[in-house]
């Protein structure tokens, strides 16, 4: 549910007003306390924090879906098997790609080169404008906040609530266009990765040291891992570079040890 929390009548010209506003986790628009009074400034984050509104403060509300199409979901999933299927044709027919790294660099780094040459290949579908996708968010975005804007700058009630509910729509509109790009370029991204793991066998697993793993898991979980693009997956590096110090400073120190 898209909310659009207007405050109380603000104390600079309509003309002035800049929309600072925060995008709430749950998909609202909270406005920064323009033009209020020191004492609707101190009550405004304790009442939104209980859930409550503010005296004088308009509420615009939509039950407009913001979630991504199930129809988009389902293709992206079908999109994501038919990439595994392929990926799987190609690893049985190719041959392991050799790699010898260079001082500094693990295997592990080819994973994040991988994951970051796939997030700017897709990167332009995002700035792709048609309807429900891309930057045709910023048509949404634009509507709401001139909405916001009429809303803020009216003193009759029933409009002001009108505009913020209208407001609260566009919102809405905004969020669902966000969401269906984000499957979107999630669907593209894993099935051109699960093709590279298939064509190279790259296999992540096989990587991180796992034994007699189906070419199909691994083009699968290669998939989705650099699929996901590079702040994950440098997350998950990370987190497994770390597990291993202390092996290496055990192995490091044992053999110090025994050549003393």
């Amino acid at each position: 549910m898209a909310k659009i929390r207007i405050p109380a009548e603000p104390s600079v010209p309509a003309s002035e007003i800049r929309l600072p506003f925060n995008l709430s986790k749950k998909g609202g628009v909270r406005l920064a306390n323009v033009g209020l009074s020191a004492e609707a400034e101190a009550v405004q984050p304790a009442a939104e924090e209980a859930g409550k509104s503010v005296a004088g403060e308009t509420i615009g509300v939509s039950d407009n879906a913001e979630h991504a199409d199930a129809w988009l979901i389902l293709f992206s999933y079908i999109l994501v098997g038919v990439g595994l299927w392929l990926g799987n044709m190609l690893a049985a027919k190719a041959s392991a790609v050799s790699f010898a790294p260079i001082d500094g660099i693990s295997l592990l780094a080819l994973f994040f080169i991988m994951a970051q040459a796939l997030e700017r290949l897709v990167e332009p579908l995002a700035e792709l404008s048609i309807p429900g996708f891309g930057s045709s968010s910023n048509k949404a975005a634009a509507n709401r906040d001139k909405k916001i804007q009429e809303a803020m700058a009216t003193h009759d009630r029933a409009k002001k609530q009108k505009d913020a509910n209208i407001g609260a729509n566009e919102q809405a509109a905004f969020n669902k266009i966000k969401a269906n790009t984000k499957v979107s370029i999630w669907a593209v991204a894993t099935f051109v990765a699960m093709l590279i793991s298939g064509a190279t066998r790259l296999f992540f697993l096989d990587a991180v040291g796992a034994k007699g793993v189906s070419d199909l898991l691994n083009v699968l979980v290669t998939g989705l891992v650099v699929g996901s693009g590079t702040k994950p997956l440098h997350e998950l590096i990370k987190l497994i570079e770390k597990k291993n110090e202390p092996h290496a400073s055990d192995e490091s120190g044992s053999s110090e040890t025994a050549n003393a």
